[in-house]
């Protein structure tokens, strides 16, 4: 059993008498000193108090300080049973306690001897140390940074992409096409836009924009597939010479061919297949859908016309043509069949 010293600071004057010590367990009120043992002040410094605790005490101690009858502070102090100096309200003495904090970051962090060494071997691609490789492939683990760490899957992958030519030296640049509808320049959304010979698409946003990316400084052709009846334009070639590029492309909606015989409306179209190639001596057919209540309300319809692309994917479809339709399709007040046509195009059997 030794004499602990514990000292406190007290915003006191010099000569401050009748100050005691109490210290209790952190969850009781009994006194674990005895009746409290005397605080005094040293010679050295106004306000630090010195009380010397002669009990075996070692732990955590929730501590008051009285005079005449009323405590003037309280706190925390950890103590042991030495008769090294102790300080009331010690940070480092409560962040370092048996069972307080550092013990449990140090649970947190049990097989580690040294935190730098494992950070290093996950991110560098040499051996590192022996010892965290250890800790790390502790239980059947087979981590090896020369082949596993964050460097070395980096350099694996630049070997690749060079062997492959996928990156070309040059890193991803970006191509921002905007698609909009000629007259308006309003965008269209919706719109398919893909890189040809290539897998990259995407889709236009509600502005009209689709972001692709490419890898290589060479020539590109890009692809537009509008959405509903707005017309395919032809491919735009695009130079790429490491910076990113901007394409505008100005999509046409249909138009009328015989605006002088409002009794007929033509379509024009432009056949490619997915990839954007022109199809030629495509068979192309326009047909008016319109329900039937007996037929159960499945849609059915008429063919109302049909045309073949030329060397251009070019056709025309006269869609209306009252004149050779009866009744039940609705006609407008010029005579005109209006509903929802179904266009179709076809090349040696395949749609």
């Amino acid at each position: 059993m030794a004499a602990t010293p514990i000292r406190f600071v007290i915003p006191a004057s010099a000569g401050e008498v009748g100050l005691t010590l109490e210290l209790f367990e952190t969850d009781g009120d009994t006194l674990v000193n005895g009746a409290g043992d005397t605080l005094t002040e040293t010679a050295a410094a106004n306000g630090v108090f010195d009380a010397t605790v002669t009990e075996a005490l070692a732990g955590t101690y929730r501590y008051t300080v009285v005079q005449t009858g009323s405590v003037i502070q309280y706190g925390w102090i950890v103590l042991a049973d030495t008769t090294d100096q102790h300080l009331a309200n010690d940070i480092a003495a409560i962040f370092e306690r048996p069972g307080g904090m550092l013990d449990g970051i140090r649970s947190v962090f049990a097989g580690i001897t040294l935190m730098s060494s494992w950070l290093r071997i996950a991110m560098r691609g040499d051996a590192g140390s022996a010892t965290a490789l250890a800790e790390i492939n502790t239980g059947g683990g087979t981590f090896d940074p020369t082949t596993h760490s964050l460097e070395a899957a980096h350099e694996s992958r630049e070997s690749l992409s060079d062997s492959l030519g996928i990156l070309g030296g040059v890193g991803l640049i970006k191509v921002t096409v905007t698609v909009t509808a000629a007259g308006t320049g309003l965008g269209i959304a919706g719109g398919r836009v893909s890189v040809a010979g290539t897998s990259t698409s995407e889709t236009t946003n509600t502005n009209g924009v689709a972001i692709l990316y490419v890898s290589d400084e060479e020539t590109y052709s890009i692809i537009v597939l509008p959405p509903g009846m707005y017309l395919t334009p032809s491919p735009v070639e695009i130079e790429v010479d490491g910076e990113d590029v901007v394409v505008p492309i100005s999509v046409a909606s249909p138009v009328a061919a015989d605006q002088t015989n409002p009794n007929i409306c033509a379509l024009q179209c432009y056949i490619r297949d997915s990839s954007g190639t022109i199809i030629e001596d495509a068979e192309v057919s326009a047909t008016l859908l319109r329900k039937d209540l007996a037929a159960g309300g499945a849609a059915y319809g008429a063919t109302i016309t049909e045309a073949t692309t030329d060397e251009d994917g070019f056709c025309e479809l006269k869609l209306l043509r009252p004149d050779t339709f009866p009744n039940p399709y609705s006609k407008n007040e010029d005579g005109i069949l209006v509903g929802e046509y179904q266009i179709e195009a076809w090349k040696d059997g395949d749609l």
